[in-house]
């Protein structure tokens, strides 16, 4: 699907629970759309947030056959939110970094009601995540000597975009600056290595087994010179 069809699919899709559901609010993107980061066929998805005011659950089976009559792919994922549930403060990285990485397609902006943790609790966020990817890269290291490439580029993938996202929490509480695309965290952290790792994560589909460990490899060594 390109980027006009997907545009007017939204619309439709924003349209029709917008007369249908008084409680909703705003259609939200999150993530890599939301920041321009390069789109990588089969991989990258777009996380779609509809937000409403409060009780969504019982919208569900009226946004479910709104959606059926909607040419979507595979590469669309839709998450209803009631607002307070989406503005509060939460504890991970992924969630934490979702905060700056949105972006209002219809309806109501509600990012500036987008509660953040405070220094100290962002520090929390970055060690305890820190420690638990280092041990996880480590284990998937151990076993890709006998995965097939293909399983070896999915699971090293989702590493290295991990990856980004906590160094961006770290520069955050470092600086109190967020930069939101991965390009925007290699120049922060003015890294070599972190650059390669963009490359071979924008070029996941095509790179080598070898190619995927090697910086594998090079990326715990990053983590463990943090």
């Amino acid at each position: 699907m390109n980027n006009k069809e997907a545009q007017k699919n939204l619309k439709i899709l924003h349209d029709k629970i917008n007369a249908s559901c008084p409680s909703y609010i705003s259609m939200l993107t999150v993530g890599s759309t939301a920041v321009g980061d390069k789109w990588i066929k089969g991989r990258s998805d777009y996380d779609i947030l509809l937000i409403f005011k409060k009780d969504f659950q019982k919208h569900l089976p009226r946004i479910s056959k709104i959606l059926s009559t909607i040419n979507f792919d595979d590469s669309f994922l839709f998450v209803p939110f009631n607002k307070q549930d989406y503005i509060k403060t939460t504890y991970t990285t992924f969630d934490f970094c979702n905060k700056f990485k949105t972006k209002t397609i219809f309806g109501d902006d509600i990012s500036k009601e987008v509660k953040l943790p405070n220094k100290k609790e962002t520090l929390k966020i970055y060690e305890s995540d820190i420690n638990q990817i280092i041990t996880r890269l480590e284990r998937r290291l151990l076993n890709s000597v006998f995965w097939s490439t293909t399983k070896t580029r999915s699971v090293f993938w989702s590493f290295f975009k991990h990856i980004f996202m906590l160094l961006a929490v770290k520069n955050y509480y470092e600086t109190g600056s967020f930069p939101k695309s991965k390009k925007d965290i290699v120049k922060a952290v003015n890294s070599k290595t972190l650059g390669e790792i963009l490359n071979c994560l924008n070029n996941i589909n095509t790179s080598s087994k070898k190619k995927i460990i090697n910086t594998s490899e090079m990326a715990l060594k990053l983590l463990k010179s943090l």
